[in-house]
């Protein structure tokens, strides 16, 4: 398992959505916490609950500057903020379910799908912002 820090390499160029971004490191990173801790259950099923509230916000405010600024990948950044959000909503109705999350690939996803989106996906708007 791992846990991954933000840094200067990974910025955007958009000081909101690098603070966004760092944000979103440090709940991967509480998950992370969180499941090395042998926490219960419910205090993973908590974290999955903020990180979809973030990431809601983080998104919306993301493809409204996308939208205005009229970014010829805003129909991918929604594909993909749409991908992310099934994805984590499924690991959220299995807690609901009663089902154990598998938390190293829970943790596995969410750390490849950020650094991937924000590397190849966000990075194309720097110098469009």
């Amino acid at each position: 398992m791992f846990s991954i820090e933000w840094d200067k390499s990974l910025s955007v160029g958009v000081k909101q959505f690098d603070e966004h971004h760092k944000h979103l490191f440090d709940l991967l990173n509480k998950i992370h916490a969180s499941v090395i801790g042998n926490s219960r259950q419910d205090d993973l099923e908590a974290v999955i609950n903020e990180l979809i509230a973030y990431t809601s916000y983080h998104f919306r405010a993301e493809e409204n500057l996308l939208g205005v600024r009229k970014h010829a990948d805003l129909s991918l950044q929604e594909k993909e903020h749409e991908y992310f959000t099934m994805k984590v909503l499924e690991f959220k109705r299995d807690t609901i379910n009663g089902k154990m999350i598998n938390s190293t690939e829970l943790l596995w996803f969410l750390g490849n799908w950020l650094l991937h989106h924000i590397m190849d996906v966000d990075k194309r708007y720097s110098t469009h912002l």
